[in-house]
């Protein structure tokens, strides 16, 4: 997943999601998707890599260039 830590000058830390597109920082959360690729697991689990976070407008660029 695309993240990073930010630390401010008061060294508190928190994270900031960023597109996996373009580069930039999500600051709006409803104007997110998250991208994985699905396939048929064997047993119930969870799917914890090829997660990525993307603008709604990087979606299908993204998409295109990652299929």
């Amino acid at each position: 997943m695309n993240i990073d830590i930010h630390v401010d000058e008061r060294l508190t830390a928190f994270p900031q999601i960023y597109c996996a597109h373009c580069g930039e920082t999500i600051t709006d959360p409803s104007n997110a998707n998250l991208i994985f690729k699905e396939f048929r697991l064997k047993r119930s689990g969870k799917i914890k890599n090829g997660i990525h976070t993307v603008h709604k407008s990087c979606d299908s660029p993204f998409t295109l260039q990652n299929p």
